[in-house]
């Protein structure tokens, strides 16, 4: 039995008891329960798992039981999860919530329990972190992870299988979330534009180190960027990263755009890289294009070179990035007149940074 009680001040995560039941174990299916899930919380277990079980992480067989209470996963977050490798999708009462207004739930649902089962072993974790940003590294959490070997009946009949049980129990009643996607999404993304979705602990900035408030993006825009799937920025004078002579290719965001790109909002050092990303490009994949938080207190996203093109191709241009459920975005540039489209389609969804517009539909 291992526990962990995380907080901002200590130097002990959630995750670090996803690592503590890996130990060289061939689990062949994991069972997650969750109140709800962030884009955020989703990329952080990926990174996780993908580093505590390397060669057995894409074979797992993965059911994902996830709440949509009042509009608090994020529907990317939901696409994500089904994109995986032998990954599916339910919703606990899930056709009743999206007929209701804000998915308003006649019951809570709100258990937080990962179950990996084993030829040799069924590991559980179980405690208070959400499949958040928030709950698997910052939050105020407690947890705790426990093995057991499938020789051990008493064990077994005593402790998993009561929760292995109850997991199949809710699965068969619940909802695929494959028929619920697009009313879900069309609920969220009308919402979001209003800025009447509830933020979660994932869409609150934090303060700066010094404990006053940072220049950046408020709670809601934060919410949007974690909903709305196109984000459309003018390029401006791309930063020249690339040395002297070179055309940039340095984009500067405002801070907490990395939100966008399923990146945690966190306070993090100036010069920090934050995530690579995959840019697809005209059908080409730019694998590896850095995302990091500048000294000059700005996200930054290294776009693709411009390669053949002239020296100049980025000037004036509007970028357009379009999240995929596969974990990549679509990279497109847009002249005044894409640009006049997208920003029509984003209507009341832009803003400024800078001299340079921004915004998402």
């Amino acid at each position: 039995m291992k526990y962990v009680i995380q907080t901002s001040s200590k130097n002990v995560k959630y995750t670090d008891l996803f690592h503590c039941i890996a130990d060289g174990t061939h689990y062949d299916r994991l069972c997650v329960a969750v109140a709800y899930a962030t884009t955020g919380g989703v990329r952080i277990l990926e990174k996780t798992l993908t580093r505590a079980l390397p060669s057995r992480w894409e074979g797992i067989r993965k059911q994902w039981l996830v709440g949509v209470d009042w509009c608090r996963s994020d529907p990317p977050a939901l696409a994500r999860l089904l994109h995986l490798p032998n990954s599916a999708v339910r919703i606990p009462n899930g056709q009743a919530l999206v007929t209701e207004r804000d998915c308003l739930p006649a019951e809570t649902y709100h258990p937080k329990l990962f179950i990996f089962s084993g030829d040799q072993r069924v590991a559980v974790i179980c405690g208070s972190g959400n499949l958040s940003a928030n709950g698997l590294t910052r939050g105020c959490e407690c947890g705790s992870a426990q093995v057991y070997s499938t020789a051990r009946s008493t064990g077994i009949r005593n402790g998993p299988s009561t929760l292995t049980n109850w997991f199949r129990s809710a699965w068969r009643v619940a909802d695929a979330y494959g028929h619920l996607r697009l009313p879900y999404e069309t609920l969220c993304r009308r919402k979001a534009k209003r800025q009447a979705l509830l933020p979660t602990e994932d869409d609150i900035p934090p303060p700066k180190p010094d404990g006053t408030a940072g220049k950046g993006l408020s709670e809601h825009q934060i919410r949007q960027l974690r909903t709305l799937d196109h984000l459309w920025i003018e390029a401006g004078a791309l930063g020249a990263n690339l040395g002297r002579g070179i055309p940039g290719n340095q984009l500067d965001m405002k801070r907490f755009t990395r939100a966008f790109f399923r990146a945690p909002v966190e306070n993090i050092a100036p010069n920090t890289n934050i995530d690579r990303i995959t840019l697809v490009w005209d059908g080409v994949q730019h694998t590896e294009r850095t995302l990091k938080f500048g000294d000059n207190k700005m996200d930054k996203l290294n776009v693709p070179p411009v390669g053949s093109r002239d020296d100049l191709f980025y000037r004036g241009k509007t970028l357009l990035f379009t999240r995929q459920p596969d974990g990549t975005f679509v990279f497109d540039v847009g002249d005044d007149a894409q640009k006049e489209r997208w920003k029509a389609r984003s209507r009341e969804v832009v803003y400024r940074v800078g001299r340079r517009e921004w915004g998402l539909y």
